[in-house]
């Protein structure tokens, strides 16, 4: 049974549906963008898909067997997606809290991959490396996992308590690992071995409260939610804190439960308010440009949302997730939100 299903698996492994670009699935003649008319249009609603099938991914007759045998069900729908990557090879990389495991919808080849690992018990963080390697966060089992291609275990991150929010710096080779029960960001190198750690419990700049994500720009510079002072933080590749973005509150642009963060090419700073259902950004210098989104079950709307990804493509991605869905939406050619 073991080479059989080795067998199925190679198979599998070489079947896909083709490229698959994410098309508007809005209604014909409506358009969904923010601001709304009459000012000139910046962002825009793409695409909105809960498993491979929205995606218009096909699997074949042994990759179905191979899920059957598996005891799997054959659609893969996402329960309660969390953390959220996306790759430079049209791959988009979703920790499913809920399934105990990643997503790996691959666009260029119109397939659906599951990385799973028997220690996961609630993962919410991921974060992928130009080699295709994955660091997966469970805040509940207390590990950071980097994982292979398949899933399999490469190495893991020590010393950590609760970790949470993670980012990979490409061109410093670092992970960056927010570790919420000890108010820190580290930052690990290739080898698994702490190269910095951030912050330390308090209000004032440099301390964190209960910190929840973390994105790193091409400079270097470090952006993490820190979630109970109500703000972004900014600190430079040493370390340093720069700046602080956003303020308690209700009110546009304000933070009563900020979570997901990600970067454009431009430094726009996106971050999910988590309370609200909304998507603020923020230019680079920390000052508010626009908000995006709302409270709802419908296209354009959140609940509970709680990971962000920006691809090179300056697509938005968001991990809507007692929607069990992820939206995607553009920053239109030329708009400067």
């Amino acid at each position: 049974m073991a080479l059989v299903l080795l067998a199925l698996a190679l198979v599998d492994a070489c079947a896909g549906a083709g490229a698959v670009r994410l098309e508007s699935t809005t209604p014909p003649g409506r358009s969904l963008v923010w601001p709304t008319p009459p000012d000139p249009p910046r962002i825009r609603f793409v695409a909105s898909f809960s498993g491979p099938r929205d995606l218009g991914f096909r699997r074949s007759f042994l990759s179905r067997l191979l899920a059957f045998v598996r005891g799997r069900g054959d659609d893969n729908r996402l329960g309660h997606p969390h953390g959220i990557a996306v790759g430079a090879d049209e791959k988009i990389y979703v920790v499913d809290s809920s399934e105990r495991g990643v997503h790996v919808f691959d666009l260029l080849r119109g397939r659906h991959r599951w990385l799973r690992h028997d220690e996961l018990r609630q993962p919410i963080g991921v974060a992928v490396t130009p080699l295709g390697t994955v660091y997966v966060s469970d805040p509940v089992a207390g590990i950071v996992l980097h994982l292979d291609e398949d899933g399999d275990e490469i190495g893991r991150l020590e010393g950590l308590v609760r970790p949470s929010g993670l980012a990979f710096d490409g061109d410093r080779n670092r992970i960056y690992v927010v570790d919420t029960e000890l108010h820190s960001v580290v930052s690990f190198d290739s080898a698994g071995a702490v190269v910095a750690t951030i912050g330390g419990r308090g209000e004032t700049d440099g301390s964190l409260n209960y910190p929840t994500n973390v994105a790193v720009d091409r400079e270097g510079w470090i952006y993490v939610s820190d979630s109970m002072n109500f703000r972004v933080q900014v600190f430079d590749a040493d370390g340093a804190p720069v700046m602080t973005i956003g303020s308690h509150g209700d009110g546009v642009g304000q933070f009563a439960r900020p979570k997901g963060i990600g970067l454009d090419r431009r430094r726009h700073v996106f971050v999910v308010e988590g309370l609200y259902d909304v998507v603020n950004v923020f230019d680079a210098a920390g000052r508010l440009l626009m908000s995006f989104g709302g409270p709802g079950t419908e296209v354009g709307t959140f609940w509970l949302a709680s990971g962000l990804a920006v691809d090179q493509r300056n697509r938005i991605f968001v991990a809507d997730s007692y929607n069990g869905r992820i939206q995607v939406f553009q920053l239109m050619d030329g708009a400067d939100p």
